[in-house]
């Protein structure tokens, strides 16, 4: 009896159908399927009598009439996005020679409901069937070992995968959405379960866990919401489950939660099982019906995203031994309305309890040294924060976006306020600066519409643009008068070398459109001028050496900038947004111009550089479409790249 692979095969397409290369052992390489009205394809086993042994990067890629396609055992590999979005393509029978289907190979193939895959195929590559919306039924070969990442992601029809038992692992999301996907059967061969990897099956209702396997990735099988039993045998090596949380070997390691499983608390609340010591990443990610939770005495470590996104989340009950929350780790617990962290937490992530809409009041911790960065971002109900006397740090944009803040009680011992860390705090009115702050940095206070005035305290040294200077917000210097002068709303240093800031509606002049940089100014510091919207010209005395990054960045009505000789450098993004900037005119001394220091000047058709410049930096003139030519000086500086538009002539 024939086997397949003896059958006779259909009539082979000519030679002229293909676009093909001879690699350097001889074999040839399909490069383009030339053929584009033809329904089947039936690859030739040798072209110019040599093998075709490869189907190269895209080269059916996106023939719609095609239905079907052979190939000839001599074919060792299909390359990425070989028949991606082939949508009328409905079956493929792999040659038996076949050892790789690469990246996306398939991808999109809509109408394929049927493959039949080689043997000897080792690796299903990334993505190489995803989205094949028809496919229903998938048995892969003996001798595969490794499923990769979204292999068959998004094949809604797929109702079961017959696995082989030399299969070892199945990467990210290699099953995600294959929402009609009922059972799978893991074969005692896999040791590797990735992230994801069921994520999305929502008709999946059991799975059971072979003993041999020793890695389960965060969220394996996220939003199956009909998944009511996973099954972990006690012979397990290293999982056991209590309840819906499924731990280490150990019971030290919480890895997952799975909501829909029977649970031994009330509907709702999760008790974190005694002796776990560590939530990992994602394990309760995305939970719907969780709104309250229990953590027991032996926890330490809550990971990045543990919780992100339990919308219900409405309590939290923090041990006394808890030491570190992770990365994002409440983000998005839209429900949750007080937070009271225990004394023994010495660090929490970025963004850990950003955008809990609901938050209104927040304990720190004594032993807190920093607020890290993006914390309490966008927590827009929260009304009062208790800050620790030893606290040091403020991160950037800590609180931005806390809009119900009225007032903040800033600790002693606090040194620096990151940038924007009070961001569009609208209701904030009243700041008290300690006496040992040194620094806040830029935009930590901008669109606090409701701030009115603040005095600047004794012992800070750096004001980088920190308020909003388009507020009408007084500032009393009385205090910090070893550091600072205001002289008509233009903050300097107390010795006249350094513009710190210029706020325009504080000043007395009433041309506000002007302004002269006075004598004595050696630089102007980063954001000093920045979104000054009435500007239209500003004048330097010589003596300046140094424009600080982002010093005019987006005084959109800029016409006219007369620079001082002696100017040696302007700063990153220093004029950038300057969209009514028409001539630039350097003069000399000028050393460098830091990258994207006037892009996007849309208005800008002349500049004139001087001898010496040494550096122009990347994309400084990108995006300034009406600059056509430029005469560079002699020697010519180094050109970072995009320095300008591709159409700009060098003359």
């Amino acid at each position: 009896m024939k086997t397949p692979d003896d059958a006779p095969r259909p009539t082979t397409n000519p030679p002229s159908d293909f676009a093909w290369q001879v690699e350097e052992n001889g074999d040839v390489t399909i490069t383009l399927f030339l053929n584009e009205t033809a329904t089947a394809c039936v690859v030739p086993a040798e072209i110019d009598g040599r093998r075709v042994v490869k189907i190269s990067d895209g080269a059916f890629y996106g023939r719609a009439s095609l239905t079907s396609v052979a190939f000839p055992n001599c074919l060792k590999i299909i390359d990425k996005d070989a028949f991606a979005a082939c949508e009328s393509l409905t079956s493929v029978a792999f040659p038996r020679g076949l050892k790789t289907v690469g990246f996306r190979a398939f991808a999109g193939c809509k109408a394929l409901t049927n493959i039949a895959f080689p043997q000897g195929l080792k690796t299903v590559d990334f993505s190489a069937f995803e989205k094949c919306e028809s496919l229903t039924t998938l048995a892969l070969p003996d001798g595969l070992k490794t499923i990769e990442d979204a292999a068959f992601a998004g094949c809604g029809s797929l109702t079961s995968v017959a696995f082989p038992n030399t299969l070892t692992t199945i990467r990210d999301g290699a099953f995600a959405g294959c929402k009609s996907l009922t059972s799978v059967a893991l074969p005692d061969s896999l040791k590797t379960l990735e992230a994801g990897a069921f994520a999305g099956c929502e008709a999946l209702t059991s799975v059971a866990l072979p003993d041999g396997l020793k890695t389960f990735g965060y969220k394996a099988f996220e939003n199956c919401p009909n998944l009511k039993a996973l099954k972990i045998s006690p012979d397990s090596e290293r999982f056991k489950l209590v309840g819906g949380a499924l731990l280490t070997k150990d019971g030290t390691v919480l890895l997952d939660y799975f909501e829909n499983l029977p649970q031994d608390a009330p509907s709702g609340t999760c008790v974190v099982p005694r002796n776990v010591v560590s939530i990992q990443s994602r394990a309760f990610a995305g939970s719907r019906s969780l709104t309250s939770v229990v953590f027991p005495e032996s926890l330490q470590t809550i990971d990045e995203q543990a919780f992100a996104f339990c919308e219900s989340l409405s309590s939290v009950e923090f041990s006394d031994g808890l030491q570190k929350i992770g990365d994002g780790a409440f983000f998005g617990c839209k429900a949750l309305t007080s937070v009271a962290l225990p004394d023994g937490l010495q660090k929490f992530g970025e963004n850990a309890f950003k955008n809990c809409k609901s938050l209104t009041t927040v304990a720190l911790p004594d032993g807190l040294k920093s607020v890290a960065d993006s914390a309490f971002e966008e927590c827009e109900s929260l009304t009062s924060v208790a800050f620790p006397n030893g606290l040091k740090t403020i991160g950037r944009r800590a609180f931005a976006g806390c809009k119900a803040l009225t007032s903040v009680a800033l600790p002693s011992g606090l040194k620096t306020i990151g940038a924007g860390a009070f961001y569009d705090c609208a209701s904030l009115s009243s700041v008290a600066f300690p006496q040992g702050l040194k620094t806040i940095r830029f935009g930590a206070f901008f669109g606090c519409e409701a701030l009115t005035s603040v005095a600047l305290s004794r012992g800070l040294k750096v004001v980088g643009g920190a308020f909003d200077r388009r507020s009408p917000l007084k500032i009393d210097v009385s205090l910090a008068a070893k550091s600072f002068k205001l002289i008509d709303g233009v903050l300097f240093s107390q010795d006249g070398k350094t513009l710190i800031a210029y706020f325009e509606n504080l000043r007395q002049d009433a041309d506000k459109a002007t302004y002269v940089v006075p004598r004595g100014v050696e630089a102007i510091q980063e954001n000093a001028f920045g979104y000054c919207e009435a500007l239209t010209s500003v004048a330097f005395s010589d003596g300046l050496q140094e424009i600080g990054d982002r010093a005019f960045y987006d005084c959109s009505s800029l016409t006219s900038v007369a620079f001082p000789s002696g100017l040696k450098t302007i700063g990153k993004y220093a004029f950038c947004g300057c969209s009514s900037l028409t001539s630039v005119a350097f003069s000399d001394g000028l050393q460098e111009i830091g990258d994207r220091a006037f892009c996007d000047c849309l208005s800008l058709t002349s500049v004139e550089f001087p001898d010496g410049l040494q550096t122009i930096g990347e994309a400084t003139f990108y995006g300034c479409k009406a600059l056509t030519s430029v005469a560079l000086p002699s020697p010519a500086p180094t050109l970072g790249s995009l320095a300008f538009e591709s159409k700009v002539v060098f003359r």
